[in-house]
């Protein structure tokens, strides 16, 4: 069975002025399942992060997630020659306690492997003192989701 590349051309004319567009698209035979995504871990300044390991009270943190490249769906790139990929996501975080400097990162396929993916940050402050419950929902470009949680606690620096 296997992928095949095809081209759309559309011609119109506006008012004398002929335009043309192109797209080039892949035609599959082979049945696509489509999976939710799978975050694996939760990662604080670039490394994993054990549940109940104490990160310092006050202190801005880069939040991110590791996901799981297998069970990211392949979807056809937009780029001529056509070519398969794996399917981005959104990752929303919700926190219980201290500040995010935003609401949302997303995870996008390397653009050195296509095999692989690559997620981006957002800044988490902790709290002056407590635990803060992170909740992190992975949201792929067809609906698919994935849920992290975990508790952080927060302590003295050192």
């Amino acid at each position: 069975r296997g992928s095949y590349p095809f081209t759309v051309v559309v011609e119109i004319d506006i008012d004398g002025e002929r335009l043309v567009g192109q797209r080039t698209a892949l035609l599959t035979g082979d049945a696509q399942g489509r999976a939710n995504p799978a975050l694996i871990e939760l990662t604080v300044d670039g490394a994993a992060v054990a549940p109940g390991t104490a990160l310092t009270a006050g202190r801005a943190y880069q939040l991110s997630a590791r996901a799981d490249a297998g069970a990211a769906d392949r979807v056809c790139a937009d780029q001529d020659p056509a070519v398969t990929t794996l399917e981005s996501m959104t990752v929303f975080a919700y926190v219980s306690a201290g500040a995010l400097s935003d609401e949302s990162f997303r995870v996008v396929p390397r653009a050195d492997d296509s095999n692989a993916l690559e997620a981006g940050t957002i800044t988490w402050t902790a709290p002056a003192s407590g635990a803060a419950e992170l909740w992190l929902v992975a949201r792929d470009d067809d609906g698919g989701t994935a849920l992290l949680h975990q508790t952080l606690p927060t302590g003295p620096g050192d």
